[in-house]
């Protein structure tokens, strides 16, 4: 009797079989660049992935945000019943809500992998090696995070979805939970840093503001913010300590669903989702809430205003929701590039269902919730220096293998080929007189869990220098000209401080929503965007020599300023918007 091929869901070698026998493999996440001396010795056959286009990405993302305002209405109550509490849907979206909308993007996009493979092929007529499951419960969002990016876990979930999606139980699996050690977690975190001040002055004024990860990092945009406060706001610092309980089955038995009358994504969702949240919102909620109601954290209402640390900080999330169930008010400021400009994101949606204001960094909407301040991560920052010499700085993107998280800019391994291909194929066309003078910036941990982009370039470019780590800023003034290939924060950064820049991203990946089209078309007509490598190696070869007679002309001045006000605003003006909607917008 023909033997079955294997089936080999991730880059899990423990899963691989020991020969070189027909294989199926079942993405390109499965083939590490560095290991291809391994999987080129089977005779395989790589799956293809189903090419998506924008309005099918943007379909399936609208779909799981019906599912997560669905389920997380359901885990309200649920979790209320355990935990003997009365937080509101807006309390838990807050403390749970960004761990649950990965968790269903991650399921829907490795179920929808999976649906497109059993389009034409059965899994029954597939050997599977099972391997050990090293992992699947986490503590909290920070560590089921760093585990959905990791190959094994990733195997786990792939069998676990087929034998639902199947609902026969064919293949040869045992899930098991590692005995869990009592651990504690400490959180260190302070608000605004490198200004210090009189802690007796704070018994004077009210300190109605709380401050967290907000980037006002500058002492003279500090000094600005208190001045015209008239109000120092509270400087939140705590060390406190998460006693972690054991995983109890017992307890996730609670939150099990109902199955809908819809059998597919949504059932398999529910299904998974007790074996999956993590600890510290069931076993080690109660210690989180005790140690939070415990700690010298404000116990009085106050206006919270945060660009960052509402995602993986749980300390902060629950002292948060705490305030928002006394009327507190949470002020949310854009952390990063692609709020209002991709085509869609969950980031911006979380923060602004979250929210009482969300403060963007220069756009607006028309409604009264989304307001336009300050770019806060560049105010204040020095203007670029000129440079005489023409060297030239490519900035990379990072190229994830697994999708995390639900947005248009997605990182995961069809988008990195894609990525990594048209990089290939700007160096590889750029004169060579040009490339001599190139440098290629990483990006920061460019080979965790990844197929490193950078790795390949080494084997490739061995003549072509890399700069591995550094923050860009601290560099830019080293070179002439800037090229980035990601429509994101380092663009917004670059282009905030005068540096002359271009921005070069694959259209088949990065997709801008309308309201960003005509700023982009400028930055087009002017040479400051392009979608065609072509188009931008032309215009580096025509303006290299004389660069700044192009970045300085009036026509790109224009075009500048008015993207900068609309995206990157750093005028002294945006931040007396920005003082003017706090003081707006405080608690009594």
């Amino acid at each position: 009797m023909k033997k079955k091929p294997f089936l080999v869901l991730t880059a899990d070698e423990t899963t691989w079989p020991s020969n070189s026998k027909k294989v199926f493999f079942l993405g390109k996440w499965c083939l590490l660049n560095e290991r291809k001396k391994k999987w080129s010795k089977y005779r395989y056959k790589l799956i293809q992935s189903q090419k998506k286009t924008k309005f099918t990405l943007l379909k399936e993302f609208n779909y799981s945000e019906k599912l997560y305002e669905k389920i997380l209405k359901e885990l309200t109550l649920k979790l209320n019943k355990i935990h003997n509490t009365k937080y509101s849907l807006r309390a838990w979206r807050i403390i749970i809500g960004p761990w649950l909308n990965r968790f269903i993007a991650i399921v829907y996009n490795r179920h929808e992998i999976l649906k497109n493979f059993s389009k034409n092929h059965n899994f029954n007529n597939f050997r599977i090696i099972n391997g050990i499951q090293k992992k699947t419960s986490t503590f909290n969002t920070s560590e089921f995070t760093d585990l959905a990016s990791q190959d094994n876990w990733n195997h786990f979930l792939f069998l676990k979805i087929m034998i639902l999606i199947t609902e026969k139980n064919k293949f040869n699996h045992k899930f098991r939970f590692l005995k869990k050690q009592k651990i504690s977690i400490k959180y260190r975190n302070s608000l605004i840093k490198k200004i210090n001040y009189n802690n007796l002055l704070t018994k004077f004024l009210r300190n109605k503001y709380v401050f967290f990860n907000t980037y006002f990092n500058k002492r003279i945009d500090v000094i600005k913010l208190i001045t015209g406060l008239g109000d120092i706001p509270y400087k939140l610092n705590f060390d406190l300590t998460i006693k972690k309980e054991n995983f109890s089955e017992n307890i996730r038995k609670k939150i099990y669903f109902k199955k809908s009358n819809n059998k597919g994504i949504e059932n398999i969702i529910k299904v998974l989702l007790p074996d999956y949240i993590p600890e510290i919102f069931l076993e080690s909620f109660d210690n989180l809430r005790k140690t939070v109601d415990n700690s010298n954290l404000p116990k009085e209402r106050k206006t919270i205003f945060a660009a960052n640390g509402l995602y993986k900080d749980e300390v902060f999330k629950m002292w948060t929701a705490n305030q928002i169930e006394k009327k507190g008010k949470l002020l949310c400021g854009q952390h990063g590039g692609t709020y209002g400009i991709s085509f869609f994101s969950y980031a911006e949606n979380h923060e602004k269902k979250i929210c009482d204001k969300f403060l963007t960094w220069g756009w607006s909407e028309k409604n009264k919730r989304t307001l336009p301040a300050s770019a806060f991560k560049i105010l204040n920052s020095k203007k670029s220096k000129r440079v005489d010499f023409d060297k030239i700085l490519l900035v990379l993107n990072r190229n994830g293998r697994y999708l995390i998280v639900n947005q248009s800019e997605r990182i995961d391994s069809e988008t990195a080929n894609e990525y990594t291909n048209f990089i290939f194929d700007f160096l590889n066309k750029l004169p060579k007189k040009i490339l001599k003078k190139t440098f290629i910036k990483l990006y920061p941990n460019d080979n965790e869990y990844s197929n490193s982009i950078g790795d390949i370039l080494k084997n490739k470019y061995k003549d072509l220098n890399f700069i591995e780590s550094g923050d860009l800023k601290g560099i830019i003034n080293n070179f002439k000209l800037i090229i980035l290939t990601n429509n994101n924060t380092s663009f917004l950064e670059t282009i905030g401080v005068n540096k002359p820049c271009i921005l070069l991203v694959n259209k088949k990946i990065s997709f801008l929503r309308s309201s960003a089209f005509k700023y982009y078309k400028r930055l087009s007509k002017v040479k400051i965007f392009h979608n065609s490598i072509d188009s931008c190696i032309g215009h580096i070869k025509k303006n290299l020599d004389e660069l700044y007679e192009w970045w300085d002309s009036t026509a790109v001045e224009n075009v500048k300023q008015e993207f900068c006000n609309k995206y990157a605003n750093t005028e002294d003006s945006s931040l007396k918007k920005t003082i003017k909607i706090f003081k707006n917008n405080h608690v009594n």
